[in-house]
């Protein structure tokens, strides 16, 4: 079973909206493995996750731990909320160790967004990881290594724009430890009755609603409409193109 992943395709060499498709997140794996740099066909007879959900049987994704979310009052809008390329996570307070590449470690950048800039204009980069309190980055092969760290923040090669040069045309906020962010994917599963299709002014008022309610732990943005939906589950994760999916850690403003 492979999914559509369209964080792989564009250093595959296809564009964005193809079908084809990639087993892990990230890569563009062969029968030697990922990270290889070529794509897989799709499976016989599957076809692209659909932009809105219809009740297929979901791409599954591990839980994220989701204790300890600030309270807010849901108001949204006072800190940047970056529209990045379909395709990329950020995950505040992960750290992807090891397979860094040689040449690529612990340099000083400038900000989050050199990092991932960096990452994006280096072929063999596939993700990610910055330390803010040293604003040093890291670049690297693979996430197998990831785990938990209050010192850092990783992503995808999807994030950055490649140029390398970091200018800060997109903002990076820091966020609370805890919260992840995946442009281009929808969580579907557990919508809270009363908290669906909410009128938001962008994603960042959407988690800001979740982080304020209680049985919210993870939350939808469709960006066509800026509606929001309020969950309690990401079992039911999806390719979305009009999505942005996050956990209730990122708001609390």
């Amino acid at each position: 079973m492979f999914e559509h992943n369209p964080g792989c395709l564009p250093a595959c060499g296809f564009p964005a909206a193809s079908t084809q498709f990639c087993s892990e997140p990230n890569f563009c794996p062969k029968s030697g493995g990922p990270g290889s740099g070529s794509c897989q066909e799709p499976v016989t007879g599957e076809s692209p996750v659909p932009v809105l959900p219809t009740g297929e049987t979901p791409v599954t994704m591990p839980t994220v731990e989701t204790t300890g979310a600030p309270g807010s009052n849901g108001t949204g809008g006072t800190e940047a909320a970056p529209i990045r390329p379909n395709g990329c996570t950020v995950e505040w307070g992960i750290d992807y160790d090891g397979n860094s590449i040689s040449g690529h470690r612990g340099y000083a950048v400038k900000d989050m967004e050199q990092c991932m800039d960096d990452c994006a204009a280096l072929e063999q980069c596939n993700v990610w990881t910055y330390h803010p309190r040293s604003s040093s980055c890291w670049l690297k092969t693979s996430s197998s290594g990831r785990k938990a760290a209050d010192y850092a923040i990783s992503g995808a090669k999807m994030c950055g724009d490649g140029t390398g040069t970091g200018t800060g045309t997109v903002a990076s906020p820091i966020r609370p430890n805890g919260c992840t962010v995946e442009w281009g994917f929808g969580y579907y599963g557990g919508s809270i009755n009363g908290h669906s299709s909410l009128s938001v002014k962008d994603w960042a008022h959407c988690s800001n609603l979740c982080a304020a309610l209680n049985e919210c732990l993870f939350w939808l943005y469709r960006k066509p409409d800026s509606k929001c939906w309020l969950i309690t589950s990401n079992t039911e994760r999806k390719v979305n193109p009009n999505g942005i999916s996050g956990t209730k850690e990122c708001g609390g403003e």
